[in-house]
């Protein structure tokens, strides 16, 4: 009986905090590349405390909220990468354009980065896509 009491008081709290985790993967899609944000305005953003971000991001995806918006900034360069008619219309004519586009100043980290991610170099990826750049 204690275990179905557990799980029923569990319920709204579980779904409240996949909505908060929904939200913080929605803004990271729709925040603009120059926008960079700092944990007080995801609290805000999200209307919610550092401590339940932090909580429901180690235990949805096993990583901070920030790592969580870094990933997504490295998918949208990657995207980039494997698409041409969007880089060119955002005139961005090079991999370091589109990576410093989404706010990796340091090139070097960032290809670490991206290739910690996904496996492979940018430069790989755009080999994969000669005609891209």
């Amino acid at each position: 009986a204690s275990n179905s009491t557990i799980e029923r008081d569990e319920g709204p709290k579980m779904v409240m905090d996949v909505a908060v985790a929904a939200k913080l993967i929605t803004l990271g899609y729709h925040q603009l590349p120059e926008t960079r944000y700092r944990l007080d305005h995801l609290c805000k953003s999200l209307n919610t405390c550092k401590n339940r971000i932090y909580r429901i991001c180690r235990q949805k995806f096993g990583c901070t909220p920030m790592k969580i918006l870094k990933a997504i900034r490295l998918e949208q360069v990657k995207t980039l990468i494997e698409q041409p008619d969007l880089r060119i219309k955002l005139n961005l004519s090079s991999i370091r354009d589109t990576s410093t586009y989404y706010g990796f100043s340091d090139q070097k980290r960032f290809r670490k980065e991206y290739s910690k991610l996904f496996g492979e170099l940018p430069s790989q990826t755009l080999q994969r896509n000669p005609k891209l750049f």
